[in-house]
C-alpha cells in the first residue's frame, strides 16, 4: 500500500489520480477502485476516520484502507482537483469537462489495453458530478468506450441528482449550503457567492440532466445523509434530491440500484471507521457480486456495441429538445386519467386552441402514467413523450421523434436488451448512410420494444401541427402498429395519444387513416378526438387563467364586459392584454383605447393599441437601445441567445468599421438581460438563454412600422474585425454534437457563430439593400485572409451534402452564386461577363438559387442538360420546372434522371419528369420499363425499395411493368414486401391481375420473404391469394 505522508492537509493534497493502493506486482487487478472528493475539499481527508484517533488523520485515511483490506486484489485511486472561488470551480461547464477527461485519461493511461476488470466510482456531492460528465464523455467517445464498458458500480455520497423545484435558485441555494458546509476558509465565502451569481449553475444542471439517458445502465448507490450539518443546522443534500429511482437488473437476483441513509451530517457522511458498519458491509457485498460476476469478452463486446449505438444516435439526435415538463394549475385536469389514460382508445387526437393548456396536458399524462406504471408491477409499461418545437429555426421531423423515442427506449431498457439484438442493431447503424431513414429508425425502436416481452407502450405527442411534411408518413407508421399480428412474436402494445391545434391538414390525415381503418379488417384500432374548447366538464388553462383574474381583480365589470371576446384570444395575447387592463397604474385613457379596439371589427387592433402602448412607455434613453433589439430579434434567422443579441448590439454601437473583438466585448452592458426586462419587458420573453419577441404580432407589427434590416451589415462588419477567433469556431465544429458544451463559449464567439452562418441569408432577406450589397462585394472582394477563414468555418458550422461542390473562397462570383447573393451575382457579371462561370452555375444549382442560376444560364445556354441532372441530384423542384417549362432539347435522357429522383424519394420531381416523358416521347412506356440501375432495378422496383408510394402509384398508372424482375429475380412486390412497405404493398396489390404466374409469385414472396415484423403484408397477400 502507498504510505501517506504525516503533513498538513494542504502539502499532502495530491493533483490528478493518485493510486492508493495496488495489488502485488505478480496479480493483475481484480477491480479498480476510484474516489473523487467533492467540492472545496480534499483528495483524502474526505474519506479519512470519522474518530480521527491517530496523529495525522492522513495516515488512516478510512475508507481508502478499509477497502484494500477487504478487497486485496482491488487497485484504490483517489482524483484531487482544486476548485478556484474566482472562477466559479466547477460551476463552470470548461473545467468540469476539463476535470472529467483528465481522470478519464489517467485511468486509462493506468490500465492495459484490452483490460475488463470492473470499475467501481465513488463520489462525494460534487464529485458525483465529475463522475456523471466523466460517464457522459466515456459513452460518446471512442478511446474511452472500454473505460465505460467497464465501469459497473457508482456509490454517490451526498451527491445532488434531483430537486423538488429544478430551477436556478435551488441549485443556487445548495451550492451556498455545500460551501459553508466544506473546508472552505470562511474569508473564501464571498469571492465563492460572487462566482456562483455570476456563473450561474449550467454545467451542474447540463451534467445531471444528461446522465438520466445513462443511469439505468449503471448499479449505483445512493447514500445520503439523516443528521443535520452543525454549521447550518440543516440536511445538505436530503433524500430527496440524493436518491434515484429503484430498479432491478435482468438477473432478478442482483438489485441495480439502492438508496441507503446513513446517521451522519453532510461531511461525515462517507468517512468510516469500522467495516463492521451497515453501509460499508453493503457497499462491500454490492463490490463481491461484481468480482463473482465477471464480464466475458463477448459481453463486453456487445457492451461495447451498445455504447457504439448509442454514441452514434447521439450523434444525430442530441440536439432535440426535450418534452416540455410545465405543472398543471391546481383542480384542472382531474379529468385527464379517466378520459384519456384511461379509456380503451388507442389513437386519441387532443385538439386545442392557442393557450388551452395542451403542453401542461401533456406533461401532467406524462407524470400519471409513470406513476402508474410504477405503483402496478404486474403490468410493465413505458412512456415515451415527444414535443415539436421549432427550436433552431427549424420544423422537426419524423425522424427526429423516432430519434428522441430511441434515446428514451435506450435509457430504459439498454440493461435488458439481449447481447444478440445489440449486435444486430449496431451492425444496422453501421450499414446505414450518413442520412438515417424513418424505416431504419422505427425499425431499431420495434427491436428495443419487441425485445422486452409483454409491455404497454404509451406515447405522448405535443404540438403535432408543428411537424414538417413527414407528419403523414409518421402517422401511417404508428397507426401500422394496431395492426392484427399473425405469427408475430411481438407482445408490443401502443397507445397514442396526439395533440395539436385544430388545422385542416393535420384532422384531414386522421380523417383518412381512421377511413382506411374501417374498411380494413387487419386495423385493430379505436380513434378518439377529443376537443378541449368544446368537451365538457373540462377546465382549460386560459379558463382557469380568466378565472383567477376575475376573483383577484379590482375591475371585473372590465372582465365580465370583455370575457367573450378574450376567449378568442391566445394564451399570449390574453396575457397582455390583462395584464396592461387590470394594471392601477395603467392610464385610463389607454385602457378605454385597448378596450375600444377588442370591440372593433380590425384583426389584431387591440395588439396594435397594445404595442403603441408598450413602446411609448421605454424611458427616452433606451429607445434607440431599444429599437436596436427589436430590429435583431425581427429579422434574426434564428433565436438569439443573451450572448450573442449583447455582442450584435455593441457592435451596432461600435463607430468605428474594423477593430478588435475584444474592444467590442467592452462595450456589451454589464446587466444586459436586466435592461432587457425593464426597457422592453412587455414585448419580448427570455426563455431559458434565448431571446424571443413575445408574440408573433410583435414582428409583423415592427415591420408595418418600417424597421430597417441591418443585420448582414452589422454580420459583415463583425467577420472583418481582426483576431474574430476563427480557430475556436473551427474547435467547436470538430466536436461531436452530444459532447459540445452548452453556454461555455464567450459571448463574441457565439455571435460570430451566427454572423458566419446567416449574414448572406439577412441579405436576401433585405431584398438586395443597395448597402449591403457593397458590403458583401467589398468582403468577397477583399483577398484577405478573412475571407478564407470565414468560408472554411462556414462550411464546417453549415455541414454540407457529401457531394456538394465546395465554392473557391478566393473566386467571389462562385461563393455570391452559392450563397444566393443575386444583386452581387449581377454586379459581378456587369463588370466582368467573360469571366469562368460554369463551375459557378453549377454551385447555384446545387444550393437551389433559381434567379442565379437563370442569370448564369443565359451567359452559359449550353449547360440546361447538366442544370437538370444536378437539380435531380439535389432535389431543387424549382429549378427542375425551369428547365422542363426552357423546351430545350439537348437535356440528358429524362428516364436517367428519374432514377437519381426516385433515389432520393423526391415524389415530386419524380412524378414532374414522368408527366414530362409521357407527354413528349413517342416510346415512353418502354423507356420506363427498360431502363435499369446498375443493381438491375426499373424505376417501379427502385420506389417499391424506397417505400414511396406516390412514386410508385404515379409509375403504375404510366404502364409500369408490374411482373418486370431485377438482378436477384424479384419483383417489385417482393421487394415492397421484404423490406415492409404495407403501403406500396397494397398499391401493387391492387393493380395486380390474378395470372397464374403472379399467384406464384405471391405464394414465394409470402413462404420466403417476410420476418414476424411484417406479419400485416403476410395476412393481406394470403387473402389476395385465397381469393
Amino acid at each position: 500500500m502507498t504510505s501517506l505522508p504525516n503533513t498538513s492537509e494542504e502539502d499532502s493534497f495530491r493533483p490528478g489520480l493518485c493510486v492508493v493502493h495496488r495489488p502485488n506486482s505478480s496479480q493483475p487487478s481484480k477491480v479498480d477502485i476510484v474516489a473523487v472528493h467533492g467540492i472545496h475539499d480534499h483528495d483524502f481527508s474526505c474519506w479519512s476516520r470519522e474518530d480521527k484517533s491517530s496523529s495525522s488523520e492522513f495516515e488512516a485515511p478510512g475508507l481508502l484502507n478499509l477497502l484494500p483490506e477487504r478487497f486485496p486484489m482491488a487497485r484504490v485511486m483517489t482524483f484531487g482537483y482544486r476548485t478556484e472561488p474566482s472562477t466559479g470551480g466547477l460551476i463552470q461547464a470548461p473545467i468540469l469537462r476539463q476535470l472529467a477527461i483528465e481522470l478519464l485519461a489517467s485511468l486509462t493511461a493506468n490500465r492495459e489495453v484490452g483490460e475488463t476488470s470492473p470499475i467501481v466510482f465513488m463520489g462525494h456531492n460534487l464529485g458525483g458530478v465529475i463522475i456523471k460528465e466523466l460517464l457522459w464523455v466515456a459513452n460518446n467517445m471512442e478511446i474511452y468506450f472500454p473505460v465505460a464498458a467497464s465501469t459497473k458500480l457508482l456509490v454517490f455520497f451526498g451527491t445532488p441528482h434531483f430537486l423538488e423545484e429544478p430551477k436556478d435558485c435551488s441549485w443556487m441555494d445548495l451550492m451556498f449550503a455545500l460551501t459553508l458546509a466544506s473546508n472552505c476558509p470562511a474569508r473564501e465565502d464571498r469571492q465563492i457567492f460572487t462566482a456562483l451569481i455570476q456563473t450561474g449553475l449550467n454545467a451542474l444542471l447540463a451534467a445531471s440532466g444528461r446522465f438520466e439517458i445513462l443511469s439505468k445502465h449503471y448499479q449505483h448507490i445512493n447514500i445520503f445523509e439523516t443528521q443535520k450539518t452543525p454549521r447550518l443546522d440543516e440536511l445538505i443534500v436530503p433524500e430527496t434530491s440524493a436518491i434515484l429511482e429503484e430498479f432491478e437488473a435482468p438477473d432478478e437476483d442482483q438489485i441495480r440500484s439502492l438508496n441507503l441513509g446513513r446517521n451522519k451530517d453532510h461531511m461525515g457522511l462517507c468517512r468510516f471507521s469500522s467495516s463492521s458498519d451497515p453501509v460499508f458491509e453493503t457497499l462491500g457485498g454490492e463490490i463481491e457480486r461484481l468480482l463473482k460476476a465477471t464480464a466475458s469478452s463477448t459481453e463486453m463486446e456487445s457492451y461495447m456495441a451498445l455504447i457504439g449505438l448509442r454514441a452514434a444516435i447521439l450523434m444525430r439526435y442530441s440536439e432535440i429538445p426535450n418534452a416540455p415538463m410545465e405543472s398543471p394549475a391546481p383542480d384542472t385536469l382531474q379529468w385527464a386519467t379517466p378520459q384519456l389514460l384511461d379509456t380503451s382508445d388507442e389513437f386519441i387526437h387532443v385538439v386545442g386552441s392557442p393557450g388551452s393548456g395542451k403542453s401542461v396536458l401533456c406533461s401532467y399524462l406524462k407524470k400519471q402514467s409513470m406513476r402508474k406504471s410504477s405503483i402496478d408491477s404486474t403490468a410493465p409499461a413505458v412512456t415515451l413523450s415527444f414535443c415539436f418545437s421549432r427550436s433552431n429555426n427549424r420544423r422537426r421531423s419524423a425522424e427526429d421523434l423516432v430519434g428522441s423515442f430511441l434515446l428514451q427506449a435506450l435509457a430504459r431498457y439498454s440493461a435488458k436488451l439481449k447481447p444478440k439484438t445489440v449486435r444486430t442493431m449496431f451492425a444496422v447503424v453501421g450499414m446505414v448512410s450518413e442520412q438515417w431513414s424513418l424505416d431504419t429508425l422505427w425499425g431499431l425502436l420495434h427491436a428495443i420494444l419487441d425485445s422486452q416481452g409483454e409491455i404497454t407502450v404509451l406515447c405522448i405527442i405535443d404540438g403535432l401541427e408543428d411537424c414538417n411534411e413527414s407528419v403523414e408518413q409518421l402517422l401511417r407508421y404508428m397507426a401500422d402498429t394496431r395492426r392484427i399480428p399473425v405469427e408475430s412474436e411481438s407482445e408490443t402494445e401502443y397507445k397514442f395519444i396526439f395533440t395539436s391545434r385544430p388545422t385542416d391538414r393535420i384532422d384531414s390525415i386522421f380523417k383518412q387513416i381512421q377511413e382506411e381503418a374501417e374498411l380494413d379488417e387487419t386495423f385493430d384500432v379505436a380513434f378518439l378526438r377529443f376537443d378541449l374548447d368544446s368537451e365538457p366538464d373540462v377546465v382549460t388553462d386560459k379558463e382557469h387563467f380568466i378565472d383567477e383574474r376575475k376573483k383577484n381583480t379590482a375591475y371585473p365589470s372590465v372582465l365580465g364586459d370583455l370575457e367573450h371576446e378574450l376567449n378568442k384570444r391566445s394564451f399570449l395575447e390574453l396575457t397582455l392584454i390583462l395584464d396592461k387592463l387590470l394594471d392601477p397604474e395603467t392610464p385610463p385613457e389607454a385602457k378605454e383605447s385597448i378596450k375600444g379596439a377588442m370591440g372593433s371589427k380590425l384583426e389584431n387592433g387591440v395588439l396594435i393599441s397594445l404595442y403603441e402602448t408598450f413602446l411609448s412607455e421605454i424611458p427616452p434613453q433606451e429607445q434607440a437601445w431599444a429599437g436596436n433589439v427589436l430590429s435583431w430579434l425581427v429579422f434574426a434567422q434564428q433565436p438569439l441567445t443573451i450572448k450573442q443579441l449583447s455582442v450584435a448590439l455593441a457592435v451596432d454601437c461600435y463607430p468605428v468599421s474594423s477593430t478588435h473583438t475584444w474592444k467590442v466585448e467592452r462595450l456589451i452592458r454589464p446587466n444586459f438581460e436586466v435592461d432587457l426586462h425593464y426597457a422592453l419587458g412587455k414585448l419580448v420573453r427570455v426563455e431559458g438563454h434565448e431571446v424571443y419577441l413575445a408574440h408573433p404580432t410583435v414582428r409583423e407589427f415592427l415591420i408595418a412600422r418600417g424597421m430597417e434590416n441591418r443585420i448582414a451589415i452589422d454580420c459583415l462588419r463583425y467577420i472583418g474585425f481582426q483576431n474574430v477567433g476563427w480557430e475556436e469556431v473551427l474547435q467547436v465544429c470538430e466536436i461531436p454534437p452530444q459532447l459540445r458544451l452548452p453556454n461555455s463559449r464567450l459571448p463574441s464567439h457565439e455571435f460570430l457563430a451566427y454572423a458566419t452562418l446567416h449574414w448572406a441569408t439577412s441579405l436576401r432577406q433585405s431584398n438586395n439593400n443597395d448597402k449591403a450589397v457593397a458590403q458583401a462585394l467589398s468582403f468577397l472582394r477583399s483577398g484577405s485572409t478573412a475571407v478564407a477563414s470565414w468560408g472554411e468555418a462556414y462550411w464546417a458550422l453549415r455541414k454540407p451534402a457529401a457531394n456538394q461542390i465546395k465554392p473557391c473562397w478566393d473566386q467571389p462570383l462562385q461563393v455570391a452564386a452559392h450563397l444566393g447573393l443575386t444583386g452581387v451575382v449581377n454586379m459581378l457579371l456587369a463588370e466582368d461577363p467573360n469571366q469562368d462561370k460554369r463551375q459557378a452555375l453549377q454551385i447555384a444549382v446545387q444550393a437551389g438559387h433559381e434567379d442565379i442560376t437563370q442569370i448564369l444560364l443565359n451567359y452559359e445556354p449550353s449547360h440546361w442538360g447538366s442544370v437538370l441532372f444536378d437539380a435531380c441530384m439535389f432535389s431543387h423542384t424549382s429549378i427542375v420546372e425551369l428547365v422542363l417549362q426552357a423546351g430545350q432539347t439537348s437535356l440528358p435522357p429524362l428516364e436517367q434522371c428519374l432514377f437519381i429522383a426516385a433515389e432520393r424519394s423526391c415524389s415530386k420531381i419524380a412524378c414532374r419528369l414522368i408527366d414530362e416523358l409521357i407527354a413528349t416521347e413517342t416510346d415512353a412506356e418502354n423507356r420506363l420499363n427498360n431502363v435499369r440501375s446498375p443493381s438491375g432495378d426499373t424505376p417501379l422496383i427502385l420506389a417499391a425499395r424506397l417505400g414511396n408510394e406516390v412514386i410508385v402509384k404515379k409509375l403504375l398508372e404510366n404502364g409500369a411493368d408490374k411482373s418486370a424482375v431485377n438482378g436477384d429475380n424479384h419483383t417489385a412486390l417482393h421487394v415492397a414486401a421484404s423490406c415492409g412497405h404495407l403501403s406500396v404493398v397494397r398499391a401493387l396489390l391492387q393493380e395486380m391481375v390474378e395470372t397464374d404466374h403472379e399467384n406464384k409469385a405471391l405464394k414465394v414472396m409470402v413462404s420466403h420473404h417476410f420476418t414476424s415484423r411484417h406479419h400485416a403484408i403476410i395476412q393481406r397477400s394470403q387473402r389476395f391469394c385465397s381469393s
